[in-house]
């Protein structure tokens, strides 16, 4: 049996996402977004700073709170359409951002368009192809 991370066993132990309504999480998350950007923007403008960065601080924060907000939510339908779907993104996103990176010279926030556009569209046919194939998903 797998292991449960730390994370979802305490979500499970105190049932914390039926402590919050949408309302409370909602705006939970709208300031921990508001803190990613702010961490962003921190970021992006350090001095002599070069390279990447990432947003550690404000992420330990947003990430449970939108998985809090969603946890109860009804999304309409298949769960195997969904997960073939995150599934297919998760798996191609590498590869076109590679893609992009080295036939284009987008710029950095064009690129993320592009490649969650790009991602998109491919996921679709990916998910498209197996319902014929079944084989690639």
């Amino acid at each position: 049996m797998a292991q449960k991370s730390v994370f979802v066993q305490t979500l499970n132990k105190h049932s914390l996402q039926k402590m919050l309504s949408f309302k409370e999480a909602s705006l939970l998350a709208i300031i921990g977004i508001s803190l990613l950007f702010m961490e962003s923007y921190l970021n992006f403008y350090q001095s002599g700073r070069e390279g990447g960065f990432d947003n550690f601080a404000s992420l330990i924060l947003v990430c449970p709170i939108i998985f809090i907000l969603f946890a109860n939510q009804y999304v309409s339908g298949r769960s195997k359409d969904i997960a073939m779907y995150s599934t297919a993104i998760y798996l191609i996103h590498i590869f076109i951002m590679d893609i992009l990176k080295e036939f284009t010279e987008l710029s950095d926030s064009l690129l993320t368009i592009s490649v969650i556009a790009a991602s998109g569209l491919a996921s679709f046919l990916i998910v498209e192809a197996n319902r014929k194939l079944r084989v690639i998903l």
